[in-house]
């Protein structure tokens, strides 16, 4: 019974959102749907692909970017750097938006599939197969149980389900690559406890064109907020607030 109410109370927050008649329907066939087959969700003139075989956490995923809203932020004319980009539904969702420019960054080769399929075509929207972190490489990638969840380091819970071996790129050389364009660039970081060390990682210089910082800071980051909030200070991003895991860091005087 507490499901079915969950479930109703989903579907009356998907009727009265202010999201196009098309969006809601995708949504709406992705409820209904139940991991019995793959959905496309149209979002804007794209379309968010939820596959089969993972549904449960990918519908819930895009239910939490497109109805949740999560991460909120201002993206229109802005060049958004999306790392963890998981399926690419903040992305889709950015585009929506009004954003110019995105570029993803998501390791898991299940995960990069579907981004792959949703960003075919455009020529705005870089996708890449690789982590992101402080320096260059090749790490083991963590697979969690749920698609949202893998990691760098053992997922929360210490539970995986195998690894793989993927490409690193550092966060200097991501933020340099999306700021080509000139557009103000926002950034949102959604990597289950690895955002601490990437972000120690930079410059104050790396952080000139970023208006806005999504990061989340999971229980099983070795970095943690406290050492977070002065790096950013000193690169010119201030923390405003969290949101459970997840923090809003803004440039000041910047709208």
């Amino acid at each position: 019974m507490t499901a079915l109410i969950t479930a109703t109370k989903r579907v009356v927050r998907i009727l009265t959102a202010r999201l196009p008649a098309t969006t809601k329907r995708g949504l709406l066939a992705a409820e209904r749907s139940r991991g019995r087959a793959d959905i496309e969700v149209p979002i804007g003139a794209l379309a968010a692909h939820v596959p089969a075989a993972s549904h449960r956490v990918d519908y819930f995923t895009l239910y939490g970017a497109i109805v949740d809203r999560h991460f909120p932020c201002d993206v229109r004319g802005a060049a958004v750097l999306d790392i963890g980009a998981h399926k690419g539904y903040f992305a889709l969702r950015a585009f929506a938006d009004g954003a110019e420019r995105v570029d993803s960054y998501e390791p898991a080769s299940q995960n990069f599939e579907s981004l792959s399929r949703s960003a075919d075509g455009v020529g705005t929207w870089a996708v890449h197969r690789a982590a992101v972190g402080a320096e260059p490489g090749s790490i083991e990638l963590h697979l969690a149980p749920g698609s949202w969840g893998h990691s760098v380091h053992v997922p929360v819970g210490g539970e995986s389900v195998g690894t793989e071996t993927v490409d690193m790129v550092s966060l200097s050389s991501a933020l340099a690559a999306v700021s080509t364009s000139g557009a103000p660039v926002v950034v949102k970081i959604n990597v289950e406890g690895a955002a601490g060390e990437m972000v120690l990682g930079t410059e104050p210089a790396d952080w000139a064109g970023v208006r806005l910082l999504w990061t989340d800071v999971e229980p099983n980051d070795p970095v943690g907020l406290a050492r977070l909030v002065p790096h950013l200070a000193d690169c010119g991003l201030r923390h405003e607030r969290t949101e459970g895991h997840r923090n809003l860091f803004v440039r000041p005087g910047v709208s």
